[in-house]
């Protein structure tokens, strides 16, 4: 959890100073640097005021059931979170990191390296670095993987780069499933043991 808190202030402290070096708005940098020139049309950044078309509802589960999720202002998240998107764009997000479009070869190299030892792994500069079993006489692959929430919300993005392969996915029932893994196995071959409901849901 501590580790979880410090990359979310790193990624806070991000956007702070790329406004101070840049002297640009954070959601004006992403627009112009990211979002515009890999045709991200329906991403962006939610300042807490603009209507959304199509903006999915958050809910929570309870052991009553789903609840719809507390407010809560995305702006006050700024660069570490705050952000609004679709699969088919978080789709053209993972091409453009895959053909290493979007950051120089050293940058790519300090993204996915080995930069900080967790309780449960790896970490490189914002993504989780592992390795994942996938049988079929090769042991193992590289996973490179981030898991964002808020309430209501959970996005993973799960990358096999020596494969090309990527597993995307969103959820707005504030859940984290162990999923990611259990579909690398659907994709290698490797038996699979089905998921059990949660007490809520049982």
């Amino acid at each position: 959890a501590e580790t979880l808190i410090i990359l979310q202030l790193s990624n806070f402290n991000l956007g702070v100073i790329l406004e101070r070096v840049t002297g640009r708005k954070w959601a004006d940098l992403l627009r112009a640097r990211i979002l515009e020139p890999l045709g991200m049309k329906q991403t962006g950044y939610d300042d807490g005021t603009t209507v959304i078309a199509g903006r999915a509802e958050g809910y929570l589960q309870t052991l009553g059931g789903l609840r719809p999720a507390d407010f809560l202002d995305m702006s006050l998240m700024y660069s570490a979170a705050g952000m609004y998107s679709t699969l088919d764009d978080l789709w053209r997000f993972d091409r453009a990191l895959s053909e290493r479009k979007l950051l120089s070869d050293s940058a790519y190299a300090l993204m996915e390296g080995l930069q900080a030892r967790t309780a449960t792994g790896w970490y490189g500069y914002g993504w989780a670095v592992d390795r994942v079993f996938v049988g079929a006489g090769r042991d193992s692959l590289t996973s490179v993987s981030h898991v964002g929430g808020v309430p209501g919300f959970t996005a993973v993005n799960f990358r096999l780069p020596e494969d090309d392969a990527v597993i995307l996915w969103y959820d707005n029932t504030g859940q984290v499933p162990p999923l990611s893994q259990e579909i690398v196995k659907l994709l290698y071959g490797v038996p699979v043991v089905p998921p059990r409901l949660s007490i809520a849901r049982a």
